[in-house]
């Protein structure tokens, strides 16, 4: 957590859920200092010195701590932008690769019937997950779905649902193809299936929350060969 020193001793800043969280040093929490300290956020940064790196994701601020005399512009991190990021983090590289998206019929998809769609991998129950800030604090995480757009890429609209089920039971995320994905030059054209969910995101942190960000999204998809079944007329 950046820290603003006076004296040799710290307080560490954080924005939080729209508040500002300090804490002796560099810990969340109250801070022990012998005064009330003051945190404005510096909208205009033309000529204006930041002592600290630039952070990402972060807020330059005015720290004032009278009479210790702590004075000084500085930039925090936004605990929401921050745990926004590594919920977004943790769907990419731990939850969209365990995911898997199945089709029944698994072969011989054809024009005219019903396919079945589903993901296998997550049940949609909510994940929580423990993860460590930019500044060295954990933030408690928790995602839960909210929706999955299914796009079955032959230009049909885009259509809202859930994760679907698992064969055999009949999944309610169905779609009939009305032409085929093949031709005579490419006879294993395809249509790639997406499916994009939605997922909430909610965090603690510094004993507080729990806090709401912006929902976050994650794709996967695979490709899928659609026939068309044509009837072979014989001489007798």
């Amino acid at each position: 957590m950046p820290t603003v020193t006076s004296g040799g001793s710290s307080v560490g800043v954080v924005l939080v859920d729209g508040r500002w969280v300090s804490g002796s040093g560099g810990g969340s929490g109250s801070s022990d200092r012998d005064c009330e300290m003051t945190v404005t956020r510096i909208p205009v940064l033309e000529e204006i010195h930041i002592a600290t790196d630039v952070i990402e994701g972060g807020i330059p601020v005015r720290v004032t701590c009278n009479p210790n005399g702590v004075d000084g512009d500085f930039w925090v991190p936004d605990a929401d932008v921050s745990a926004r990021a590594e919920a977004q983090r943790y769907a990419e590289e731990v939850l969209a690769p365990g995911l898997a998206l199945e089709v029944n019929p698994p072969a011989n998809i054809l024009v005219g019937l019903p396919t079945w769609f589903w993901l296998d991998g997550w049940d949609g129950s909510p994940i929580t997950t423990t993860v460590t800030a930019p500044w060295g604090d954990a933030v408690d995480l928790e995602l839960t779905l909210e929706r999955v757009d299914w796009t079955f890429g032959d230009g049909s609209p885009t259509e809202s649902g859930d994760l679907g089920a698992a064969y055999p039971q009949e999944s309610n995320i169905q779609h009939v193809y009305t032409h085929r994905s093949t031709s005579p030059g490419a006879p294993d054209g395809s249509y790639a299936v997406t499916a994009e969910l939605h997922l909430g995101v909610r965090y603690w942190y510094g004993g507080g929350g729990p806090y709401t960000v912006d929902p976050i999204s994650v794709t996967t998809s695979d490709d899928i060969v659609v026939r068309q079944l044509q009837a072979v007329l014989s001489r007798p």
